[in-house]
């Protein structure tokens, strides 16, 4: 055989390999990215609740807020610091519809106030979009938290003293946590008139 057929048998036998080998390379990648999404799947069913993260304000901090989020000292207020591009807020807005539904917010002795990581106009069609009216929409710098993480929700009374605070999606645990802090926030309250 001469050479130069030589090194074209050689040749197509090579890309034959080549094409092979890159065959065997995406199955395996498929196969991966098919194992990574039923894990994914399995462990979302199977997970046990979140471990709440540590508070972003220790109680009894003291913020200087907006006369608007505590009516004027006249009562408390829940602060929940939200962005738009979080999965995590999104995925907390049942709890926070359901929080603003709790008859303490829903009749005004304890406001409800969403503190924004984007421009307002944004945050208020995210908030329509979700179906949330707060009382009081402020950015970030209005609401003198320093807080980067999101969702968080901080428990304030008419005097903008911090009762509570978590931060993250909460598991069903901390949720009651929240719902039971801001009854005892408004019996406090009216305990202190």
């Amino acid at each position: 055989m001469p050479v130069t057929a030589q090194r074209k048998v050689a040749h197509v036998s090579d890309s034959k390999r080549l094409d092979k080998l890159s065959q065997v390379a995406f199955l395996v990648m498929c196969a991966a990215v098919a194992a990574a999404a039923v894990n994914h799947l399995v462990l979302a069913r199977t997970t046990p609740e979140r471990t709440p993260l540590p508070p972003p304000v220790a109680a009894g901090t003291r913020l200087e807020l907006p006369a608007a989020v505590t009516d004027g000292g006249k009562t408390g207020a829940v602060l929940l610091l939200l962005s738009a591009e979080c999965r995590y807020c999104t995925e907390s807005m049942p709890m926070y519809r359901q929080l603003a539904r709790q008859r303490e917010i829903a009749s005004g002795n304890v406001r409800l106030a969403v503190v924004s990581m984007e421009p307002l106009a944004e945050m208020r069609d995210y908030l329509d979009t979700h179906n949330l009216r707060p009382t009081h929409l402020m950015t970030l710098v209005e609401s003198g938290l320093r807080i980067g993480a999101t969702p968080a929700l901080v428990l304030v009374d008419r005097e903008g003293i911090v009762a509570a605070s978590w931060v993250g999606a909460l598991p069903s645990s901390e949720e009651k946590k929240v719902f039971t802090a801001v009854t005892a926030l408004l019996e406090k309250e009216e305990t202190n008139e």
